[in-house]
């Protein structure tokens, strides 16, 4: 899947890939590294592009797109694989999240010295 496409619409759109199928993730959840490579391959540059366009510097963009990686490793058993659910929204729910963390740890200092 080409990087142009996996960039264009709704994150909740359905992957048309077969790559990005149910086999990836029988792959992921028997921790087949090739599989992770194959993962951070294709999905890399959108997680990064993700965090970019909210305004996040390119090399925070880094940090969170190594924890929304690291997440998924920990939450791939959970995935859900009925109809609806895909790689894709699985990731950007993740990346959301990351960098809705690192927000905070930005701000934290600041909330702290308001409220003093």
């Amino acid at each position: 899947m080409k990087l142009h496409s996996l960039l264009s619409g709704n994150p909740s759109m359905p992957e048309t890939s077969t790559s990005c199928g149910t086999s990836l993730i029988i792959r992921l959840c028997d921790n087949d590294s090739l599989a992770w490579s194959q993962l951070v391959e294709l999905y890399g540059p959108l997680v990064f592009h993700w965090c970019t366009v909210s305004r996040i510097q390119s090399c925070d963009a880094a940090d969170i797109m190594q924890e929304v990686f690291a997440s998924a490793v920990k939450s791939i058993h959970r995935f859900d694989t009925r109809p609806g659910h895909s790689v894709r929204r699985w990731l950007w729910i993740i990346t959301q999240t990351q960098r809705t963390i690192h927000l905070l740890e930005i701000w934290k200092p600041v909330v702290y010295y308001i409220e003093r």
